[in-house]
C-alpha cells in the first residue's frame, strides 16, 4: 500500500488498458466506447458539476464512515491490530473509495484534470 507501489500498479493497468484500446481501435463500431477518456475542461455551464454533486456527497458520506479507520491507519500496524481493526479491510475500503471517486472525476473532466495528482507526489518527494 505504499504510494509508489500504487502508482506503479496504476501505470501497469493503464498500459494494459492502452494496449487493449489499440487492439480494439480498428473496429469502427466500438468507437463510442473510447470516448470515456476524452473528458473536457469546458466550463460554460454547471451541468458537469451538478452531475458530480450527488456522487461527491455519497463519497463524502462513505469517507465519514471510514474516518476512524483512516485515522488509525497512521499508527503502527501492530497497534492497529491490537485495537481490533481489520487492517487489510480498512486499507482495501479506503483504496476502493479513492479509486471510485477518481474514476468518476476523470470520467467528468478527463485525464488532463488529474495531472496535479502526480504533481503533488513530486512536490512531496
Amino acid at each position: 500500500m505504499l504510494p509508489v507501489t500504487l502508482i506503479m500498479t496504476g501505470l501497469v493497468v493503464s498500459s494494459y488498458s492502452s494496449s487493449a484500446n489499440g487492439f480494439l481501435a480498428p473496429f469502427q463500431y466500438l468507437q463510442n466506447l473510447f470516448l470515456w477518456s476524452s473528458g473536457s475542461l469546458n466550463q460554460q455551464d454547471w451541468q458537469v458539476a451538478a452531475g458530480l454533486l450527488p456522487r461527491a456527497i455519497l463519497a463524502w458520506l462513505l469517507a465519514l464512515l471510514l474516518l476512524r479507520p483512516m485515522i488509525l491507519l497512521e499508527v503502527d500496524d501492530g497497534v492497529v491490530r491490537n485495537l481490533g481493526l481489520g487492517l487489510s479491510l480498512a486499507q482495501l475500503a479506503t483504496l476502493l473509495l479513492t479509486i471510485v471517486l477518481s474514476a468518476v472525476l476523470v470520467n467528468a473532466v478527463g485525464i488532463v484534470g488529474f495531472v496535479w495528482l502526480f504533481a503533488l507526489l513530486l512536490v512531496r518527494l
